[in-house]
């Protein structure tokens, strides 16, 4: 009887399949996942409508320390610090306010994601009328320490399409 160190062909197939599987596994855990991405993103709009200074901190804890900003009442790109007195302002001057993200929509490219989504930012300010501005939002964002983060945030009015839209 010979003894033979040699696998046979069921068994051989039985381990390559079981090394594809766990390399599909080990590749699906390190890809970025568009979901995570949606949920940092709507994260950084989520803020209590009673609270609109707290809207700053989420927001700017989503941004990348190198992150430029486009707002939808300012006319030029903010860096981070420009950004945060911007939010800063506004949220002093607020009674309530709150952001409704619509149609959300993400891509995943490697480490980079694109998100965008239709708002509507809806409050009051003090001693003032209630407002509502609709819009568009886009970030380009990196995935940095498993943390998704946005390099570049535009924000843009949509009331070139809406007349009668609140002022402000």
């Amino acid at each position: 009887m010979r003894i033979s160190n040699a696998i046979g062909r069921r068994d051989a197939v039985k381990l390559v399949a079981i090394g594809l599987a766990a390399a599909a596994t080990s590749a699906s855990a390190q890809q970025p996942d568009a979901a995570a991405l949606e949920a940092a993103f709507r994260a950084a709009f989520a803020t209590p409508a009673d609270k609109p200074g707290d809207v700053a901190a989420a927001r700017l804890a989503f941004l990348h320390d190198a992150a430029l900003a486009i707002d939808s009442d300012v006319p030029f790109p903010l860096d981070r610090a420009g950004y945060a007195d911007h939010l800063g302002f506004h949220g002093q001057y607020w009674e309530r306010m709150d952001v409704k993200l619509l149609e959300v929509r993400t891509a995943v490219h490697g480490n980079t994601g694109i998100v965008s989504a239709y708002y509507s930012q809806r409050g009051k300010p003090r001693n003032a009328g209630f407002r509502l501005r609709p819009g568009y939002c886009t970030a380009v964002c990196t995935l940095e320490g498993g943390r998704w983060r946005a390099l570049a945030l535009h924000m843009a009015p949509l009331s070139a399409q809406i007349l009668d839209a609140s002022p402000g």
